[in-house]
Parts: structure tokens; sequence; C-alpha cells
């Protein structure tokens, strides 16, 4: 299980995530949900900054939740 949220998390970075639409850096606040997709990134802004993400398959937005620290979500470029 651990693997397999390391590896989401991973694809994430390197894929990136979208947004609901919203323009901007989003800074992430503890226990709030945040939808993104494909183009977004989501950037640690402290190590122990830990997410949950959950993805259904076939979709190309995921929802991005702040269990612990600190994280941005940056827009697509």
């Amino acid at each position: 299980m651990k693997n397999l949220f390391i590896y989401t998390l991973f694809s994430l970075f390197i894929l990136g995530c979208g947004s609901d639409g919203a323009k901007g850096n989003r800074v992430m606040t503890i226990n709030e949900e945040y939808t993104v997709s494909k183009g977004e990134q989501i950037v640690k802004n402290s190590e122990d900054a830990l997410l949950k993400v959950i993805h259904e398959d076939k979709s190309e937005q995921s929802t991005v939740i702040l269990l612990e620290g600190n994280a941005t979500i940056l827009p697509q470029t």
C-alpha cells in the first residue's frame, strides 16, 4: 500500500496535476480537498509534507488532500 502511495505521488510530480480552473499558485491547507488535473504540479514546501491522492481510472483529475506539513499546487505551464 505504501509503495502504491509513493508511486502515485511520484507520478503526480512527473506528469503534473491540474486544477479546477484556478489560476496561480494555491497554497494547500491541511485536510482540505483539492481537485488537480494533468499539467499542474504539487510541490512540498516542508520535508514532513504528507499527501493523500485519490485517483479514479480513466479520469484526468485527482483529488489531493494535505495531511501534514506544507505544500503548494502550481498551475499548468
